[in-house]
């Protein structure tokens, strides 16, 4: 319930979104994507195959979430994570 989904976002198959949940323009949400309660995804954020994210979480604008990672804190605008947990490996 009371998901917002912004203009031209791509969800893939099989992914879930979470109550609450904030997608901003132009995302990618490849396939099996699980977006929890309460997470805002910035405008033009790539969450790769499998990627997890964790409730009340926000994903900056621009930031690529490696397939099959766990997000359980913030990520910044413009970064690349991966792994379980998530970790910040590069800032574009």
């Amino acid at each position: 319930t009371n998901i917002t989904i912004g203009k031209h976002v791509h969800i893939d198959s099989n992914c879930s979104l979470g109550h609450d949940a904030i997608i901003g323009d132009f995302c990618r949400l490849n396939p099996n994507v699980t977006i929890s309660g309460n997470v805002i995804v910035g405008n033009q954020a790539y969450l790769g195959a499998s990627a997890t994210v964790l409730q009340g979480i926000h994903i900056g604008a621009h930031a690529t979430i490696g397939a099959g990672a766990v997000v359980t804190h913030d990520i910044p605008e413009s970064a690349i994570a991966i792994g379980i947990p998530a970790k910040v490996i590069k800032y574009k």
